[in-house]
Formats: structure tokens, C-alpha cells, sequence
């Protein structure tokens, strides 16, 4: 509550003094309803001499969004709480037309929840390394992906939903609808949603089996030319030990029956723990063909989602995006 503002915005019976002119400067719709043609005296709303508008949203959404103007923000991503903060001054920023302080915080939004097969990589080694929150109930960074794919609608982002959507086939079903129902660290997804959910997660199980038994119909195309072992023996025990390991030991694993980490983990298992090792020669030819399974899969998400390729679908600004 500013003593010199000029204009009072009210919410749910809280009322802010704010600046007309620190609004207009960074908001279009404020800067519209300011320069609309005034009406006459007896129509205004006032309070204080000041001129009173009415909005409706969140009291908190609202307070921190009018903070952000003022003073500037700082994602941040410790606990559920930090998410639901970024989340309302998403929204509220889209809904005023704020630019600025909307590109901030899809641009932090991109950074929690990826858009790139490279920052997808990392942010899963990140997610790995953090410690799991047994306050808040979720894995870094700490929020569900039904809250993603929630605001992401809201807000007009498809571009966030593929990331949100395959996180969802990669959790048991049981983390993703039955735990922590009727709280604040999940939402009910629509029926569009849950339908899109149920293809993807079928797309994503094809895709793990498939390269599950490609690491046997495609084992000749493993071997270098450079390979180091007599005809390629060893190379090719090897190259079976990993299919072995991946049917047994990864592919009944729920958590990591998704294909991208079924693939981390067969590589880490290639180079660090396969008894007989391949000759070095294979082993980065295979990483390399590994790798790029890994990337074709990311790529065709959003088309089993209904959306455009990764190309078309991510805004200019944001494809380097790197935080």
C-alpha cells in the first residue's frame, strides 16, 4: 500500500495502492482500461480520492505479481510453495499482458520442466544428484507434472506440455493418481488429458521394447571396424549381457521403464559394470547409437501428443534457452 498511489486494486476483499503509470508502463490491459474515456464522476469508484478497480484473482497471485513490478523477482525452486509462486505470477502475467515478467517465468518454467533433448539430459542428471523432499512429497523440482500441464493450458504454453506429459508415462500410475489426491500436489487431469496421457505412455512402451530388442537384431551394426577384440566376441557377449541386464533388471523397474532412462541405464551399464567389456572402439560406437535412439524418441513426443515437431512448437525466444 503505496501512501502516494493512485489507483487501488481490490481482490477478495484486499484492496492494494498502487501507480497508475507503473502498471500502464509494463502491463497492455492496464495501460488500455487507464486510457479508456473516463466516466462521469458519479460512475467512479473511489476510495480515498482514488480511483478503485475490481479484479479477481488470487489475493496472493495478485500481491505477488504487483511485488515483482515493484521490485523485481527471483525464481527459485526449494519446496512446492516456490512453484505455486512462479505459477500465479505466470499466470497473472499472461492474463495482464505483462510481457516482461511472462518471458521471466516461462523462460524459469523451461528450466524446471525442458524443451531440449540437451537440457532434458541434464535436468535428469540434476534431478538424480538432488536429494528427495520428504516434506513436500515430490522429487525436484517439486512439482507434479499435472501442475505443469494445468498452467502450461492456462497460460498458453504448449511448448511445456511434452516434458510434463512424458514425466507422467515415466512415474508409476499409482505416484501419479493415487497418492496425495484431494491435496495441492496434484491436480485431476480432463479427459482430453488423460487420453493423451494413456497414447503417449503406449507410444513410450513401444518405444522401450523396441529398442530393448534392437540391442539384439542390431548387434553386428555395434561392432567398429576399429573393434580391438578377435572377430568381435567379446564385443558381442557383451552387447548380449546389456540385453540381458535390460530385460531383467531395468524393464520390469517401473520408475525407470521409460526409454530414455531404460537407455541412460544401459549405457552407464556398458561402460561400467558389463562382464566381458567391449573394446573401446564399440563401446563409443554403440553410446553413439544409444544416444541417438535417445533423441529420436524425445523428438516424436510432441507428435503423439497432437502437437506440432519441437521446431514449430517452441517459440524463438526460448529454444536457447539454458538456466
Amino acid at each position: 500500500w503505496f501512501e502516494d498511489g493512485n489507483i487501488v486494486l481490490i481482490t477478495e476483499r484486499t484492496a492494494f495502492c498502487v501507480h497508475k503509470a507503473q502498471l500502464a508502463r509494463q502491463s497492455e490491459v492496464f495501460a488500455g482500461m487507464f486510457t479508456i474515456t473516463q466516466p462521469t464522476v458519479s460512475e467512479i469508484s473511489t476510495f480515498e480520492g482514488r480511483d478503485v478497480v475490481h479484479v479477481h484473482d488470487p489475493v496472493e497471485d495478485l500481491k505477488n505479481v504487483l511485488t515483482a513490478l515493484y521490485d523485481g523477482v527471483d525464481f527459485k525452486s526449494h519446496h512446492l510453495d516456490d512453484f505455486l509462486h512462479l505459477a500465479g505470477i505466470a499466470r497473472l502475467s499472461t492474463k495482464y499482458m505483462i510481457h516482461q515478467l511472462r518471458q521471466r517465468a516461462i523462460r524459469y518454467l523451461i528450466s524446471i520442466n525442458p524443451v531440449t533433448h540437451d537440457r532434458y539430459k541434464e535436468w535428469t542428471a540434476e534431478a538424480i544428484s538432488r536429494v528427495k523432499s520428504t516434506e513436500d512429497g515430490e522429487p525436484w523440482p517439486y512439482a507434479h507434472p499435472s501442475l505443469i500441464i494445468r498452467l502450461a493450458t492456462d497460460i498458453n504454453a504448449d511448448y511445456l506440455l511434452p516434458c510434463a506429459f512424458y514425466r507422467l508415462t515415466v512415474a508409476q500410475p499409482k505416484h501419479n493418481f493415487e497418492s496425495y489426491i484431494g491435496t495441492g500436489y496434484r491436480t485431476l487431469l480432463s479427459s482430453q488429458e488423460m487420453a493423451r496421457y494413456v497414447i503417449l505412455d503406449e507410444h513410450m512402451r513401444v518405444s522401450l521394447l523396441s529398442f530393448v530388442r534392437g540391442l539384439s537384431d542390431n548387434r553386428d551394426t555395434f561392432l567398429s571396424k576399429e573393434c580391438e577384440s578377435l572377430k568381435g566376441d567379446n564385443c558381442c557377449k557383451a552387447f548380449d549381457k546389456v540385453q540381458e541386464y535390460a530385460m531383467t533388471t531395468i524393464f520390469p523397474k517401473g520408475p525407470l521403464r521409460g526409454p530414455d532412462g531404460t537407455i541412460r541405464k544401459v549405457i552407464d551399464f556398458l561402460r561400467d559394470k558389463c562382464k566381458p567389456t567391449a573394446c573401446s572402439a564399440c563401446t563409443r560406437l554403440f553410446i553413439a547409437s544409444a544416444e541417438e535412439s535417445r533423441r529420436a524418441i524425445w523428438d516424436q513426443i510432441p507428435g503423439y501428443l497432437g502437437l506440432p515437431g519441437w521446431a514449430k512448437l517452441i517459440p524463438e525466444e526460448y529454444k536457447c534457452v539454458k538456466m
